[in-house]
């Protein structure tokens, strides 16, 4: 537990050890805009959703739960986040619409850890303005390239830079990170898409390199999720499934 870091993340993400996310949606949007790819005689999916299924990842209300054990460490750590759709708000002028997204962590080696964060995006042309949190972080996301309908799988792309500070008057840039999406297949019918960040510390040298990736379907729905990092050290904070010591992967369940 002594080397729990909390990074806050562009979309409002709040990665947790070398990383944990997560965002939210709107539901009738993500379904609406993807059209069904599927070719029902096959079951093959030759393209994917990729702008429909980001919505979803940032706006869609659920519930994600996973239970993982620390490098060093023989108790299980719990990680539980709730993503909920607010009422439209102002942010850096606009109206917007807004999502929250609430984290505990709780573990018998430590007190529990609360994190909330509140995601400002829009819908016509999915685009996120940035995100506010409880410490009183301030995230601006720029230089935002268009998100593609669909894609095939080996795609990628750079998305947007964040760029987080202190405090909402934006005196002190604290650190930057660079977003790039990929798509990989996984079978006929899913892929991954993954958010991969590039952050770029102001106060250090040391660049870390994190992901997070949802396997969607032919329509953009969300059916399991994993993260990790590209580079971790020996000495620093690994999460391995708590039952499979495989990589970090389970089901969302949606909420109303």
């Amino acid at each position: 537990m002594k080397d729990l870091m909390l990074l806050k993340t562009t979309r409002g993400l709040c990665i947790i050890g070398l990383m944990m996310s997560l965002s939210t949606v709107a539901t009738a949007s993500a379904e609406s805009s993807t059209g069904n790819t599927l070719n029902t005689d096959t079951g093959f999916v030759p393209e994917f959703p990729v702008e429909a299924a980001m919505v979803n990842i940032f706006t869609q209300p659920r519930i994600e739960r996973i239970s993982t054990v620390v490098a060093g460490d023989s108790k299980p750590m719990h990680f539980f986040t709730k993503t909920t759709r607010g009422k439209d708000t102002l942010f850096e002028g606009l109206h917007l619409h807004n999502a929250t997204m609430q984290q505990y962590i709780s573990s018998e080696l430590a007190a529990p850890f609360e994190f909330t964060t509140q995601h400002y995006f829009t819908l016509d042309h999915f685009k996120i303005y940035g995100f506010t949190a409880d410490d009183g972080a301030y995230v601006i996301s720029t230089d935002t390239n268009t998100l593609p309908k669909m894609a095939s799988p080996d795609a990628s792309s750079y998305w947007d830079l964040d760029e987080t500070y202190d405090s909402s008057d934006k005196k002190q840039l604290l650190y930057k990170i660079k977003k790039y999406w990929t798509l990989t297949r996984i079978d006929n019918k899913t892929a991954w898409l993954c958010i991969n960040h590039f952050e770029e510390p102001l106060l250090s040298s040391n660049e870390k390199t994190f992901y997070y990736c949802y396997s969607i379907d032919g329509r953009g729905n969300l059916l399991g999720y994993q993260f990790g990092s590209t580079h971790l050290k020996d000495d620093e904070m690994k999460l391995t499934d708590y039952n499979s010591n495989d990589v970090i992967y389970y089901k969302i369940q949606h909420i109303e």
